[in-house]
């Protein structure tokens, strides 16, 4: 069993968004995300993420904690004030927060039981070119656990 995991996620990243209220239902407020891509995103890199920790051995989910590392390639427009760096929306840490929770989804069903298990980010946007297309590298380090 090893003790990280490196993958990438291809794909436009989509930030973790504000919700809206729609109604209610069986008593419950209704709430959906700003931006529909969210879902499926969320999705695949939890998909990915659980493919690679169960081919590493891990029993998922994790209870320890992690840390993560993640570079975003963002597609670059065809104009930008910046060129050499992604500095624009979609915030860095709004794309880290989907990470998150893409990682810890509601009912624990996620690779690690929840998001607070995550005690470290190192994080950074560049721009997607040839070689690096649109999405996400991702690297999980599980923590040792002192007893």
């Amino acid at each position: 069993m090893t003790g990280t995991i490196n993958f990438f996620v291809p794909g436009e990243p989509v930030p973790e968004g504000s919700t809206k209220y729609v109604g209610h239902a069986a008593g419950r407020p209704i709430l959906v995300h700003t931006d529909p891509d969210l879902p499926q995103w969320r999705q695949t890199i939890g998909n990915v993420a659980a493919l690679y920790a169960r081919q590493a051995g891990w029993i998922l989910p994790l209870e320890e904690p992690i840390s993560i590392r993640a570079v975003f390639f963002m597609p670059k427009p065809p104009r930008t004030k910046f060129k050499d760096s992604p500095a624009r929306k979609p915030d860095l840490d709004k794309l880290i927060r989907a990470v998150g929770d893409a990682l810890a989804p509601k009912g624990g069903r996620g690779v690690i039981r929840e998001d607070g298990r995550i005690i470290r980010w190192l994080a950074e946007k560049r721009w997607a070119d040839e070689k690096h297309p649109a999405g996400v590298d991702l690297a999980i380090v599980r923590q040792e656990v002192p007893f």
